[in-house]
């Protein structure tokens, strides 16, 4: 039986463990309990009272695989009486509304320090919840989530992301260490509407995204049992953001012409730590073993680079996904930014990724279209570029959104 991926802390199980929380508002009637557990996934010093969890009888799993949440009415309740709410077993964190019901793929957004996760982010779910996607695959996006206290993804995306790119014309602030802060997701529900083929008619495909916005300094200090290792071992595809300008060879080219960032992580030790990781947590001792998950290996502040590309580059050109995602374009620019390292580093980084993933393509984005100036203003706000496409390229090779190739050249 396949496991369930929760989209907070990232552990997996069967369906049978969901755990269940009284929701009974009269602490007198049920008495509430510290909640140890979710204390230590927010990095709490009390742990919060909180109703009552308990798992439910195996006797009555069988109805709950077809009526959770009370589909028809056979909800699990409290020895109280009262309604309950599905939660984590391991982090204690409420689930989604039918959350069980649902094909959940998790995205994991990884980078090191600089490489502009956090704008990334922020534009990508602009973008998400804008008519070139919305209308193109006949999708919709919305959080989906309950917190527990009352932090849900839309307040913490507005206070915590949008409103600075695009009410106050700043790039985001750089992202909490998790090693003081739970950094927790921001999770959302797409549903895309399939077209109909000459086999079946209209499917609609359902599935929860959840972003997690770690902090560069993480991912070389992270252990390997944190939640961040979770989040990128268990994940379901991974936009592994690299930053072009701290590779030595692209800053020699650009020196003198534009403002280079401070020197921090060279990209080929991002993709090291990256497999690094997952080879320890999934326990693949064997090296040969290549990583099932896909990568689309992303190269942000292409707008800094797109001098060094010939005129007639692909990557000059803002993509077009039609009602499809379209594979011939992203072919042809993974394959462009691919010779174009092989100048840069001498093709040594396309060697490590095809020795250790089974899939792996290379993309080129903006989130903001230009560089902010020097106090972090955006004076014409974002002019996102590409943005989309690492997140379409995963969800096509998870057969949640069609495909197709075009005439492209």
């Amino acid at each position: 039986m396949s496991k369930l991926t929760c989209p907070y802390c990232f552990e997996q199980f069967p369906f049978s463990q969901i755990e269940f929380r009284c929701l009974g508002k009269n602490p007198s009637h049920c008495a509430y309990e510290p909640d140890h557990k979710l204390a230590r996934y927010e990095k709490l010093s009390n742990p919060p009272l909180r109703g009552r969890i308990f798992s439910a009888p195996g006797s009555v799993w069988r109805t709950l695989r077809i009526n959770i949440n009370g589909a028809s009415g056979k909800a699990v309740r409290c020895l109280c009486g009262e309604r309950t709410w599905e939660v984590c077993p391991f982090c204690h964190h409420d689930l989604p509304t039918g959350f069980a019901e649902v094909k959940t793929k998790t995205i994991a957004l990884i980078g090191a320090k600089g490489s502009g996760k956090s704008n990334y982010v922020t534009v990508l779910i602009h973008e998400l919840f804008g008519d070139n996607v919305g209308a193109n695959f006949d999708s919709s996006i919305f959080a989906w989530d309950k917190d527990w206290n009352n932090e849900d993804t839309n307040k913490r995306y507005k206070d915590n992301f949008e409103k600075f790119i695009y009410e106050e014309n700043i790039v985001v602030p750089a992202t909490v260490s998790a090693m003081t802060k739970t950094n927790r997701p921001l999770v959302y529900k797409f549903d895309v509407t399939r077209r109909p083929s000459l086999l079946a008619g209209k499917r609609k495909q359902v599935s929860l995204m959840a972003f997690f916005d770690t902090a560069g300094e993480d991912l070389d200090s992270i252990d390997v049992m944190s939640t961040e290792a979770k989040y990128i071992a268990n994940s379901d595809g991974i936009v592994l953001l690299l930053d072009p300008l701290q590779m030595d060879q692209v800053r020699h080219q650009l020196s003198g012409s534009v403002k280079l960032p401070g020197k921090y992580t060279e990209p080929i030790n991002i993709i090291g730590k990256t497999i690094e990781l997952i080879q320890r947590f999934k326990g693949l001792s064997n090296q040969r073993t290549n990583i099932k998950i896909p990568l689309a290996v992303t190269f942000s502040k292409i707008d800094e680079i797109l001098h060094l590309f010939d005129a007639g580059s692909p990557i000059r050109q803002a993509s077009n996904h039609d009602g499809y995602f379209d594979v011939t374009d992203s072919e042809i620019v993974s394959e462009n930014i691919k010779a174009h390292l092989a100048k840069w580093e001498g093709g040594n980084m396309d060697r490590v990724l095809k020795n250790h993933f089974l899939t792996y393509s290379y993309f080129g984005v903006s989130a903001l279209g230009t560089s902010p100036e020097a106090n972090g203003s955006l004076a014409l706000g974002a002019a996102p570029f590409r943005v989309v496409d690492p997140v379409l390229w995963i969800l096509h090779r998870q057969g949640i959104i069609p495909g197709k190739r075009s005439d492209r050249r």
